[in-house]
């Protein structure tokens, strides 16, 4: 009888300090994971650099989209992506908005893949993962607004929830 309650103490103990170990660790990582985010993200008034390949003075506002093609959340993303490009061509005017898409897969692979979900009218621009990384991207999708100096206006991470999209497209069409 003595035995079998020591050995319920000692379970007991064990369980409830396995638990707060558990727990410790996840506010652990979830704290690691807010801080890098909060890091490589761009914010508003930030100028966009090391990006030479993108002439943010071709147009009025430019939309980056970073996206891979073995990205889960992007191609989840792909009919909202393609709606921005149709809203684009059918209601900015010509030089009013450019959408380039930054990508860490080949160029051809990802015209190849844009061209498939109807999204080739973006310019591409093909980037190493170091490149992609010292871009301050925390992943992908990420989505960056910037103006025609390449000053953030907004940026968006991930899959976007019905109100991030309409924002996106109500900052893109407010010209």
């Amino acid at each position: 009888m003595r035995l079998r309650l020591t050995l319920e103490t000692v379970t007991n103990v064990a369980t409830l300090v396995t638990c707060v170990v558990i727990g410790l660790f996840l506010i652990s990582a979830r704290a690691n994971v807010q801080s890098t985010q909060n890091n490589v993200t761009y914010h508003k008034g930030e100028r966009v650099t090391g990006l030479s390949q993108v002439r943010f003075d071709k147009a009025g506002k430019t939309l980056l989209l970073a996206l891979r093609k073995d990205c889960h959340f992007c191609a989840e993303s792909m009919p909202f992506y393609r709606s921005v490009a149709n809203e684009l061509a059918k209601k900015t005017s010509p030089g009013a908005v450019q959408l380039v898409v930054l990508t860490s897969d080949e160029i051809d692979v990802s015209k190849d893949y844009l061209r498939a979900n109807a999204l080739d009218t973006a310019d591409v621009v093909s980037l190493s993962s170091k490149q992609m990384s010292s871009l301050k991207l925390p992943g992908t999708p990420t989505l960056i607004l910037t103006d025609r100096a390449g000053v953030v206006d907004t940026a968006w991470i991930g899959k976007l929830n019905d109100t991030s999209e309409r924002e996106v497209l109500s900052k893109l069409l407010a010209i």
